[in-house]
C-alpha cells in the first residue's frame, strides 16, 4: 500500500499490441515502485507464447512431434509453464515501462510473489532504487584554484636512486654494522602477545628491502636495530586500516633475528646506467623522469583540487543518497575496523560515507545529465590494472571482483571520474604558490 508521503502517477503503454496500465509510485526521491496490471487475456496470451515453446519440441505417443495439444502440455508442466510465463512476460513488460517513465534503476528490482493463472487477471509492483533529481547550481564558469606543480632537480635525483636500487646488485655486508635503507636483509621472526604466541606472526628467511615501504614502519625501526647473527624484541603496532583483520589494531611484540644483510651495489649515475634502464643517454632519463614526475604531481594537484570545488558545489544543493549506495558503503567503512570498534562506530562510518557518496551521487546524476557513460572496456581496463598492481591473476581477480559485486561500485566510481573530468574541461583554472610549510619554532 502507499505511503500518504508518495505520489503515484498512472501510465498506459501499448505493448505486445495489448494496452497496459502500469503505475509509478514515488516512495521517496530515491525509491520508485512501479505497478503492473495484465488483463486475463494478456495473462492468456503469455501462456500461450511459453506453450508454444514446449509444444514445438514435445513428442508423445498418438501425437506427432509439435502437435501435442496445449491442455496435455499444461497439466504436465504447469507450474514450470507458469512460472517461465510470468517471468518472461514481466520482464518485457518491466522494461517497457521504465523506458516509458524514464527511470533506470541502481540495483536489481524487487518484485511481488505469484505467478500467472489462465483466465485471471494479474498484478505485481516492482520497488527499486534511483538516482535523485539534483538542481544543479552554475557549473559553467568554475573557477578553480590548483597549485603550481614545481618539480625540483632533487626530485629527479630522488627518482633516479630510486631506479638505481631497482637495478642494484647486493653484495653481503661483512662489517658489523647496523642495517639501514637500500639494504636488502634476511630475517627470522616470530610474535607474541601478553606472552601468547600469535600465529599469523612468524617467518623464516623473510627478505624485505628497507626504507622502500615493503614493511610495517615498526618493523623495520626494530630490524635496523639489529646487527647480523643477532636478535632483539620490540613492539610493532598493526594500522586499524591493516589488510589482515585478525591483526588490524593490534599491538604484537616481535622477536626478530637478522640472518644476512645485503648491502647495494650501486651503478654509477651515466649513459651506461641509463641505457641498462631503457633510455638512450643520462640526459634523456632525467628529462622522461622529470615529465613523469610532473605528469604525477599534476594529477594530484587536479584531484585535490577538483575535490575542493565539487565539495563546495555538494554543499549548494539538498539531496538524498539511495539506500542500497549508503548500507554498502557503511560496510566498507566498516570491514577497516576490528569487531570492538564496530560497536562504537555505526554513526561515524554513516558520516563517512555519506559526505563520500554525497560527491559521487551529485557526479553521477551529472553525468547522466550531461550524457557521459562508462564503456565496458572501461570497466575491464580498469580491473586490468589493478590485477596488476596487486600482482595478481588477471582472470581469477576479475572473476572475484564480479563474483563479489565490486563491479558496480567499480562503474559507479569510473562514472563519477569522467563527470570530474568533464567539470575539469569547463573550468577555468587559476594557478596559485603552494603553501610553505611552517616551520616549528
Amino acid at each position: 500500500s502507499s505511503s500518504l508521503s508518495s505520489r503515484t502517477t498512472f501510465m498506459f503503454l501499448w505493448v505486445m499490441g495489448v494496452l497496459m496500465e502500469f503505475r509509478v509510485e514515488d516512495v521517496s526521491s530515491t525509491k520508485k515502485t512501479i505497478h503492473i496490471d495484465l488483463n486475463k487475456e494478456e495473462v492468456n496470451a503469455g501462456l500461450d507464447a511459453i506453450l508454444s515453446l514446449y509444444q514445438k519440441d514435445f513428442s508423445l505417443p498418438g501425437f506427432r512431434k509439435g502437435k501435442v495439444p496445449f491442455s496435455v502440455i499444461e497439466r504436465r508442466f504447469g507450474e514450470d509453464i507458469k512460472s517461465r510465463a510470468t517471468n518472461e512476460t514481466l520482464k518485457v513488460k518491466i522494461s517497457e515501462a521504465l523506458k516509458e517513465a524514464s527511470l533506470q534503476p541502481l540495483f536489481n528490482l524487487q518484485a511481488d510473489e505469484g505467478v500467472f493463472e489462465r483466465g485471471t487477471s494479474f498484478s505485481s509492483s516492482f520497488t527499486f532504487e534511483v538516482l535523485p533529481t539534483i538542481n544543479f547550481p552554475d557549473y559553467d564558469n568554475l573557477s578553480v584554484e590548483q597549485e603550481k606543480v614545481e618539480v625540483e632537480d632533487a626530485d629527479v635525483d630522488e627518482l633516479i636512486q630510486n631506479i638505481r636500487l631497482a637495478m642494484a646488485e647486493y653484495k653481503e655486508e661483512t662489517s658489523g654494522r647496523l642495517p639501514k635503507n637500500g639494504d636488502l636483509v634476511d630475517v627470522d621472526y616470530t610474535g607474541s602477545e601478553d606472552g601468547v604466541p600469535v600465529d599469523a606472526v612468524q617467518g623464516k628467511n623473510f627478505c624485505v628491502t628497507l626504507g622502500q615501504g615493503q614493511a610495517l614502519k615498526g618493523f623495520e625501526s626494530l630490524v635496523k636495530k639489529i646487527r647480523a647473527g643477532e636478535e632483539k624484541e620490540g613492539l610493532v603496532s598493526f594500522p586499524k586500516t591493516y589488510a589482515s583483520k585478525e591483526l588490524a589494531g593490534r599491538k604484537i611484540l616481535f622477536s626478530v633475528k637478522v640472518n644476512v644483510i645485503k648491502a647495494p651495489v650501486l651503478a654509477p649515475v651515466d649513459d651506461v646506467f641509463a641505457k641498462k634502464a631503457g633510455y638512450e643517454s643520462l640526459e634523456r632519463l632525467k628529462k622522461e623522469a622529470k615529465d613523469n614526475l610532473v605528469n604525477t604531481k599534476s594529477q594530484q594537484v587536479k584531484s585535490v583540487a577538483m575535490k575542493k570545488t565539487i565539495e563546495s558545489l555538494v554543499k549548494q544543493v539538498e539531496f538524498d543518497v539511495p539506500e542500497t549506495m549508503l548500507e554498502v558503503k557503511m560496510q566498507r567503512v566498516l570491514d577497516g575496523k576490528t569487531e570492538e570498534e564496530k560497536g562504537t562506530s555505526n554513526t561515524k562510518a554513516k558520516k563517512e560515507a555519506l559526505d563520500s557518496l554525497k560527491v559521487q551521487v551529485f557526479l553521477m546524476v551529472l553525468a547522466n545529465k550531461e550524457g557521459i557513460v562508462v564503456l565496458d572496456n572501461e570497466v575491464e581496463n580498469a580491473i586490468y590494472n589493478m590485477a596488476m598492481r596487486a600482482r595478481q591473476d588477471y582472470k581469477a581477480f576479475r572473476e572475484a571482483y564480479y563474483q563479489r559485486g565490486f563491479v558496480y561500485e567499480l562503474r559507479d566510481h569510473l562514472l563519477a571520474e569522467k563527470a570530474m573530468d568533464f567539470l575539469y574541461t569547463k573550468a577555468k583554472i587559476i594557478e596559485v604558490e603552494k603553501a610553505k610549510e611552517k616551520i616549528p619554532a
